[in-house]
């Protein structure tokens, strides 16, 4: 209880130790208490079926959550003032994150600490409450890996190196030794005992087998959830940025199977990549309402692209245009399937409009953006809905900003007809 209550810090404001900027003084303090409390003081003390290192980590994380949610609520005496500065949050989560990664490692090799796998909490419970044990699901070792998906080795500090470096190999090499001199003191002390003190000791060992203990990633890093609302306007604000060098570009990617504007295909891949950052650090709620700045980019997207077409010369149902006169309403396209834009855009499919020259082509490939962009809306709408967490899945619609990629179509064919 005393080793519970230490890590709690002083509610103060602004305070080094305890500000999102410090948060890893209190992750390394821990590990030195796991260190000095179960490597010196009390190493072998513990049945391993009470869970004692799993226990004290997991509320050592707990704790430090509820006093993340003291740092990054608003309206607090004691909100850290770099609450909003990204780069401070960001690094806060990442180090978190990390650091459950980290002890989850630590505890499932130094300590022997099997975790469930996600979606057996049931079987935990049923193994607590005395069932039977399923070697290949229940004590499924927790897979710890970085960014890319490359499992990840821990150094004495709590530093991350990917295991399949030359680092990554000697600190799994350091802890094997380790584990072997501890092996060989267990034998050494065993050596010259019957074989009904074995078979005892034996029986012993399975009543001991530790009980799947729950993740300990999530603990604590899901206090930044409800607070990266700096993160999703910096997102937002690149997203823009784009858009408005968008306007003015008019590169066009024929590589494909229809030529499109450099620009969708650049916007697409920036998303991509926003989820994949996204996705490394929360897959909840932070993740939905990115997903709700896509939808709004989208549309300003489909706005840039209407832009590019030639302003109507008239509004009037007979306009003539040079030598010829085009009679244009909606009902002339509907037969066509041209009145799909409704009667929000009545205005659009009676306006006359006059392409100069060569400027078809520029509707042409405005057209032909527009049905890359909704196809792929398609596809990033099934990548979103796979990777958010299961309660926003049902949540994830855009549909509406495939429809209005397709009212932009509909547009540039009306003005290719009418203009040509």
């Amino acid at each position: 209880r005393r080793e519970e209550a230490a890590p709690r810090p002083a509610a103060s404001v602004n305070s080094d130790p305890a500000s999102l900027d410090q948060v890893d003084r209190r992750y390394a303090w821990y590990r030195r208490q796991l260190r000095s409390l179960f490597d010196e003081k009390f190493r072998s003390v513990f049945p391993p079926a009470w869970n004692v290192h799993h226990e004290m980590t997991r509320r050592f994380l707990s704790i430090t959550g509820d006093h993340l949610l003291l740092l990054l609520a608003p309206g607090r005496s004691c909100r850290d003032r770099d609450c909003e500065n990204v780069t401070v949050l960001l690094k806060a989560l990442q180090k978190t994150i990390l650091f459950e990664k980290e002890m989850t490692a630590r505890l499932q090799r130094d300590y022997g600490v099997v975790f469930v796998r996600e979606g057996t909490a049931a079987a935990a419970k049923d193994n607590k409450d005395g069932g039977g044990r399923d070697e290949d699901t229940d004590r499924q070792r927790a897979a710890v890996l970085g960014e890319n998906g490359e499992p990840l080795e821990f150094d004495e500090e709590g530093r991350a190196v990917a295991a399949g470096s030359a680092e990554g190999i000697r600190i799994k090499y350091e802890r094997k030794m380790k584990e072997r001199e501890r092996g060989g003191t267990n034998v050494a002390t065993n050596v010259g005992a019957g074989d009904q003190e074995a078979q005892a000791t034996d029986a012993e060992a399975e009543r001991c087998r530790p009980v799947p203990a729950s993740s300990l990633v999530g603990v604590a890093s899901s206090s930044f959830d409800r607070y990266m609302g700096p993160y999703i306007a910096l997102e937002e604000q690149n997203m823009d940025e784009q858009l408005v060098e968008s306007t003015a570009d008019a590169a066009v990617d024929a590589r494909g199977e229809l030529p499109v504007f450099t620009s969708s295909t650049a916007l697409f891949v920036y998303i991509k990549n926003s989820i994949t950052r996204c996705t490394a650090l929360t897959r909840g709620r932070t993740f939905y309402l990115l997903h709700r700045a896509f939808q709004d980019t989208l549309r300003k997207y489909a706005t840039v692209l209407g832009g590019k077409f030639p302003p109507p010369v008239s509004a009037v149902g007979n306009a003539a245009l040079g030598h010829i006169n085009i009679n244009l309403t909606a009902a002339s396209f509907s037969s066509a399937g041209m009145g799909a834009a409704g009667g929000a855009n009545a205005a659009a499919a009676t306006a006359a409009y006059r392409i100069p020259e060569g400027e078809e082509v520029t509707v042409c490939h405005v057209i032909d953006t527009c049905e890359y962009c909704a196809d792929t809306v398609e596809a990033l709408e099934d990548l979103i809905r796979d990777k958010i967490d299961d309660e926003y899945k049902d949540k994830i619609d855009m549909s509406g900003e495939q429809d209005t990629f397709h009212d932009v179509t509909a547009r540039g064919l009306r003005g290719l007809v009418s203009g040509l």
